[in-house]
């Protein structure tokens, strides 16, 4: 399969169920899911920019756009909210 029939063949209920795994396992791997240089941090969110224009549904609209319709959040979102919450487990 060619990366042209991507597109057509995700939709939402495919990222619902397989985003939730990559996020779950890039979460764990805490040198991949918090590197320390900018450069890789925007290599992982260019990822995400690519896998959220692949779903058809919202593939026209801006990166921003495409995140607040699929309820997601940017990486750099979930870095902040995976250390306040282990701030708070440690108090």
């Amino acid at each position: 399969m060619d990366e042209q029939h991507i597109p057509y063949l995700l939709n939402y209920h495919f990222f619902d169920k397989h985003v939730a795994a990559v996020v779950t396992r890039a979460s764990c791997s805490l040198l991949v899911w918090s590197p320390h240089y900018t450069k890789d941090k925007e290599l992982l969110e260019r990822v995400q920019h690519r896998f959220t224009r692949m779903i058809k549904e919202v593939c026209d609209k801006d990166y921003l756009d495409r995140l607040k319709e699929l309820n997601i959040w940017t990486l750099e979102e979930r870095r902040n909210r995976a250390d306040l919450i282990k701030v708070f487990k440690d108090i």
